[in-house]
């Protein structure tokens, strides 16, 4: 599949008659569209995070590279996924952020999770209701945004498997 930068595919978007924009496939590509790509700023939110305060994404971002991962307490790919994060966190904290973000419903689930896991790093729950998931262009658990310093996003990708997420982060940032 050809690759065609956002803004052309915007210019291609607003010639297409108000019917086909409607249609199925309008519909994706305006999604499409709307969603955030490698080369934008990171979008901040506000969630409780696993030290019981409310904060903004953009405070734990910390002008270091930043790996913003959704996941849930439900999702098996994701607690398959944490002793990756875990090891990554270990090994590469002084260069990097790992924030996770939950989708579960019930606090409880989210804190019980974050303590039989014994996470390390911080993580984010809104009551899952965020539509954050969307606006990074994903529809499935995990998926991750890796940011650089200067919180732009140079990797998205969704799904899990062993050794994912520590060879995308040795390929993004140098020196490692």
């Amino acid at each position: 599949m050809a690759y065609i930068p956002k803004d052309t595919l915007q210019l291609l978007y607003e010639k297409l008659p108000l019917d086909h924009r409607k249609s199925k496939d309008g519909t994706s590509i305006h999604s499409h569209l709307k969603a955030l790509h490698v080369g934008d700023h990171f979008l901040d939110f506000t969630a409780l995070a696993s030290d019981g305060k409310t904060k903004n994404f953009s405070e734990v971002a910390d002008n270091k590279y930043t790996l913003l991962v959704f996941g849930a307490a439900w999702c098996q790919p994701c607690k398959i996924s944490r002793p990756e994060l875990k090891e990554i966190h270990k090994v590469y904290k002084n260069r990097l952020t790992i924030v996770y973000h939950s989708a579960d419903i019930k606090k409880e689930t989210w804190l019980a999770s974050i303590k039989t896991d014994a996470l390390p790093y911080i993580s984010f729950w809104d009551g899952g209701k965020s539509t954050l998931l969307a606006k990074y262009g994903f529809t499935s658990y995990p998926s991750m945004v890796l940011f650089d310093p200067n919180e732009k996003i140079i990797k998205l990708a969704s799904g899990y498997s062993q050794g994912k997420y520590l060879n995308l982060i040795k390929e993004y940032l140098p020196g490692l």
